[in-house]
């Protein structure tokens, strides 16, 4: 069988090519990288799982997966789509505290969609866990995100303003 039969095989390549060409070709990088997620059907190799080979593989995938989501989520967000993201952000930031950049994404969303003040409690509440979760203080990235959403820095955008309704 041919390895590029492997849904895990073509998500990992489709993956690694659109992490590639985030910066260079943004709209290429979003083709490849909502095939690779495409390709993502609930936990990795969950008929599979017994083995400790299986779980290493299995949260290799998974952690591909979470920096496909993250570039892919970069993208929208550089193209203005952040409104779309915000929810599964949302969720994905709570349940992966650790990964400070789907934090840092989560906030840059709820700025941008003219949502500032919970930007802001986003980060409190993501400090908070870390300090009790890990006894860590949030990385250097997410303290500048943190202060350039205090001061409106031109550098993130403007926000959208309030809107109204869905």
């Amino acid at each position: 069988m041919p390895a590029d039969a492997v849904d895990a095989v073509r998500f990992s390549s489709l993956a690694d090519s659109g992490h590639e060409l985030v910066t260079d070709d943004p709209a290429a990088a979003y083709r490849l990288l909502v095939e690779a997620l495409s390709l993502w059907r609930g936990p990795a190799l969950m008929e599979a799982r017994d083995g400790v080979r299986c779980r290493i593989s299995a949260a290799d995938l998974e952690e591909c997966r979470l920096t496909a989501y993250e570039d892919l989520t970069e993208i929208r967000l550089s193209a203005g789509l952040g409104r779309v993201a915000i929810p599964e952000l949302r969720q994905l930031a709570e349940r992966h505290m650790e990964r400070e950049r789907l934090t840092e994404l989560f906030m840059l969303a709820l700025y941008r969609e003219g949502r500032q003040s919970e930007a802001l409690a986003v980060f409190h509440e993501a400090r908070r866990r870390l300090a009790d979760g890990l006894g860590v203080e949030p990385g250097r990235s997410m303290r500048r995100l943190h202060q350039a959403i205090l001061q409106q820095a031109e550098v993130l955008g403007e926000p959208r303003g309030v809107t109204q309704g869905c």
